[in-house]
């Protein structure tokens, strides 16, 4: 069986519109440019994650060991003994370490969700 004709010059126009153009001759190594950058980015995402992961567990757990060591010392701040500022502290303690864990876990989802970078 035959196909049925198709004007050429059709064909031709939707074949020419078809074509991609280049902006400049070095648009290449723009491109190239810019997908190394957004992969050193990504490496340097991971690697701030970590370092992220390491500190926070890192500080929580000197924080604790803070306010469990802080009742039974036996020096004052101010003329306030220490056993009265621990309930305080525990406080600011626990509302730091809350704030900095929700602010760690979306870096983390903005990160691995998503795999998109701010800023581009």
């Amino acid at each position: 069986m035959k196909e049925p004709n198709i004007d050429e010059g059709f064909l031709q126009e939707i074949m020419s519109k078809s074509k991609l153009q280049v902006p400049t001759s070095d648009f290449k190594d723009k491109v190239m440019r810019q997908v190394e950058m957004r992969r050193l980015q990504k490496d340097s995402a991971s690697r701030d994650i970590k370092l992220s992961w390491i500190f926070f567990v890192t500080g929580s757990f000197f924080g604790i060991i803070i306010s469990l060591i802080l009742p039974f010392s036996g020096y004052s701040f101010a003329g306030i003994g220490v056993s009265k500022l621990t309930l305080p502290f525990q406080i600011l303690f626990v509302l730091i370490f809350m704030t900095h864990l929700n602010n760690l876990l979306d870096f983390y989802k903005e990160t691995r969700g998503t795999k998109r970078f701010h800023g581009q």
